[in-house]
């Protein structure tokens, strides 16, 4: 009970991100940010599960910026930064994106909030949602038993799917063209997967006996 509640304070705008701060998010942005900010004019990218918008400020003044999170209160706060901006309340498994309308998502601090069942169900909602050759940039923190402040930020997170760099590379291999894989560590550890949807390919121009293997 106390500690649903110590998560219902988190997620206040104010607090999440001072929260975030405090655990090194910064050092975690300095991974991101290189591989964002270039791209052709207006293009579109898609922050799922953004909360309060924080990568904005990452991305490049001609790329259009839209925040999807399930939570209300990090949304407004995400509205009080960049009133301007486009901050949709929606759900990772279930995008109120439309198809093949998006450039490059990023997926920063979700995939350990889901199981295995849901995130098959976001990646099957990125790929959908991505044009032929978009990317997904994924950033989480990842399952390390020998690195204690990991574990005890395991103890507070609201996430309760933590999972191996293994786990994760494969999950996403099984999709999408995978291009760029690094892990690293500030308190948690992390890894950075890149991958780009893979180009459709019509059934007619399979060899015989091949098929697609979905996650």
């Amino acid at each position: 009970m106390l500690l649903k509640l110590v998560h219902e304070f988190a997620s206040l705008p104010w607090v999440y991100d001072r929260i975030q701060q405090a655990v090194g998010v910064k050092k975690v942005y300095a991974k991101l940010a290189p591989h964002l900010g270039a791209g052709r004019e207006q293009e579109l990218v898609l922050d799922i599960g953004g909360g309060t918008g924080s990568l904005k400020i990452h991305c490049a003044p001609s790329q259009r910026y839209v925040c999807v999170d399930i939570e209300w209160p990090k949304l407004q706060g995400f509205r009080a930064k960049f009133p301007e901006e486009s901050g949709i309340l929606g759900d990772a498994t279930c995008l109120p994106i439309a198809s093949g309308s998006v450039d490059t998502a990023i997926c920063m601090f979700v995939a350990h909030h889901l199981d295995d069942e849901l995130l098959r169900k976001m990646f099957s909602e990125v790929e959908r949602t991505l044009r032929p050759g978009g990317r997904l940039l994924l950033l989480d923190p990842i399952l390390d038993v020998g690195r204690i402040a990991g574990r005890i930020l395991w103890k507070l997170d609201r996430g309760s799917f933590p999972r191996t760099p293994a786990i994760l590379k494969r999950a996403l291999e099984q999709r999408f063209a995978l291009e760029h894989w690094s892990e690293f560590a500030v308190w948690h550890k992390y890894v950075l997967g890149i991958v780009r949807k893979r180009e459709q390919v019509h059934p007619a121009m399979l060899p015989r006996g091949s098929g697609e293997s979905a996650l």
